[in-house]
């Protein structure tokens, strides 16, 4: 077997989730039941590391933290133990490379002499003695004081022996002596890990880098992420133009050519299908069903479940979400990481949530870490499809135009290069329903439902809502090559105008109808029509959490 080294930078709360990673691993354990298989890892026998210090600290502080080493063997390796031989961190360094060679900062932390071993897990209960093995970078290294070595089982859904966990304390003594990400609030440093370990006469080691925030001891760590320029005022491109009462342009009317259905394999359910006759005896009042349940509407963005959309952004900087109110978390960590908040535990409060699609894995915060995609190609598509009042795991697979909803199954639809998923309830079931946005026609194909022609402007952004609070997704496209809102059947309003304006629909005000906003990432301000105008972000990497993420991939630059 061949020795070899990973490099994997944590998303901060993966660690110490044993939960979560239980659910991770059913999946893999169980994948020959799984439709939508992730990408294929090289059949090895590996490890993976973690350190789960505070994302955030404050000079002066102290407190608890941790280490894990995982037994993350694939393929025929799978089944194999594997010996822990060493531990290692450097708490904080200035670049991302084992042993931090030239820019360790030994000042800035103080680790505990001794760490334990969680109850539980491999190493439950047993003692390591934490010692200073290299002074100028500050490298420490964890040495089991005595006993038989750490032997780490296979993966596994039924124990915690598949991984050793190791409690130490910690304490912040002053800032770092450098800064990786100057543009951010406070110091942020490097914490470098890495562990070897064996299986047979095979070696190999794990490297882990995060990143840690430090902040003077004066320096709250809830100062929101506004910058200076977001205090502008609204511009006059935003301003109501007076061709907003003209009617679509020839750009949408509906083509013949543009028209046809799907491919055979997509093709949309025919009218063929008979209703039922009205011969069928009526059922008499004294036997009537109760009436259905209200069908439970999902408000993109609320995170504090009071029927608004929050603002709120994912700053992929510092992996941070930040929503107006007041929430924050950071959750999330590989510069791909795509944020996907939905309510998956049906509480009525969108979960802070995102796609890895390096690893086809869904991570939401305190609740589950599931594997579902993994092509290249997939978009996800969360939804509630089966009206559950329950966000699904979904996805796009788009170079088979195929769509894959955990639990309930997969189908084609779409097929077409340009095609954008746009799911959204479309005949008011409160479910949510499969659909398209065909860009190079400017055709809506919604299965089972309809197909219609509405956009077709090169800048046009798909933004579908609930424009008229009926209950229904209405079909809907931002213009930005004019700034103008077109709502089918509904209307046309100009809002918007800057090049940098990004369409964040959403439920603003709780009165049940899709509001027209964007979010001006030049300024980091939001514009909310007859509502607000508030400043909320400006960083370079902020990411409008309400537009959804299938959109923001596949829509034109704009977006």
């Amino acid at each position: 077997m061949k020795a070899r080294q990973t490099i994997h930078h944590r998303s901060p709360g993966d660690a110490g989730i044993s939960t979560r990673l239980k659910s991770l691993l059913l999946l893999v354990l169980t994948s020959a039941a799984i439709v939508v298989p992730h990408s294929s890892a090289q059949a090895v026998a590996s490890i993976g590391v973690v350190a789960e210090f505070p994302t955030i600290a404050t000079v002066g502080q102290t407190g608890t933290a941790f280490v894990s080493v995982h037994n993350t063997s694939s393929g025929p390796e799978a089944s194999s133990d594997v010996t822990l031989n060493s531990i290692h961190i450097v708490p904080s360094c200035s670049n991302f490379s084992l042993g931090c060679p030239g820019a360790g900062d030994p000042g800035t932390f103080t680790i505990s002499p001794t760490g334990t071993g969680d109850q539980g897990t491999a190493c439950g209960g047993r003692t390591f003695n934490v010692s200073l093995s290299n002074s100028s970078t500050g490298e420490v290294s964890f040495t089991l004081a005595g006993g038989s070595p750490i032997v780490i089982v296979p993966m596994s859904v039924a124990t915690d022996m598949d991984y050793c966990r190791i409690k130490l304390t910690f304490s912040v003594n002053r800032l770092p002596n450098h800064d990786s990400y100057p543009s951010l609030e406070g110091a942020q440093t490097n914490q470098v890990l890495w562990a070897q370990a064996q299986s047979g006469t095979s070696t190999f080691s794990n490297l882990n880098v995060d990143v840690v925030t430090v902040h003077p001891a004066s320096t709250t760590t809830t100062t929101p992420p506004v910058t200076t320029t977001t205090t502008a005022p609204v511009t006059t491109t935003t301003a109501p133009v007076t061709t907003t009462t003209a009617p679509v342009t020839t750009t949408t009317a509906p083509v013949t050519t543009t028209t046809a259905p799907v491919t055979t394999t997509t093709a949309p359910v025919t009218t063929t299908t008979a209703p039922v006759t009205t011969t069928t005896a009526p059922v008499t009042t004294t036997t009537a069903p109760p009436p259905p349940p209200p069908v439970r509407r999902q408000v993109p963005a609320d995170f504090n479940g009071d029927g608004k959309t929050d603002i709120s952004i994912y700053r992929g900087a510092d992996h941070g979400w930040y929503v107006k109110d007041g929430r924050w978390a950071s959750w999330g960590g590989e510069p791909s990481d795509i944020p996907v908040p939905g309510d998956y535990n049906g509480d009525g409060k969108a979960d802070f949530a995102y796609y890895r699609p390096s690893w086809g894995a869904w991570f939401v915060k305190d609740i589950s870490v599931i594997i579902w995609g993994g092509d290249p190609t997939d978009i996800p598509v969360p939804g509630d499809y089966n009206g559950d009042g329950k966000t699904d795991f979904a996805v796009y697979r788009a170079s088979t135009a195929t769509w894959w909803v955990q639990g309930l199954g997969a189908w084609a639809w779409g097929g077409d290069p340009s095609d954008i998923p746009v799911p959204g309830d479309y005949n008011g079931d409160g479910k949510t329903d499969t659909a398209v946005y065909r860009a190079s026609s400017g055709t809506w194909y919604v299965k089972g439902v309809g197909a219609w022609a509405w956009g077709g402007d090169p800048s046009d952004i798909p933004v579908p809502g609930d424009y008229n609070g009926d209950g229904k997704t209405e079909i809907a496209v931002y213009r930005a090559s004019t700034a103008t809102w077109w709502v089918k059947d509904v209307g046309a309003w100009a809002w918007g105008g800057d090049p940098s304006d990004i369409p964040v629909p959403g439920d603003y005000n709780g009165d049940g109808k899709t509001d027209i906003a964007v979010y001006r990432a030049s300024s980091g301000t939001w514009y909310v029509r007859g509502i607000i105008s508030t400043p909320w972000g400006g960083h370079p990497t902020d990411v409008a959490l309400p537009l959804p993420s299938a959109i923001r991939m596949s829509a034109p630059a704009q977006a």
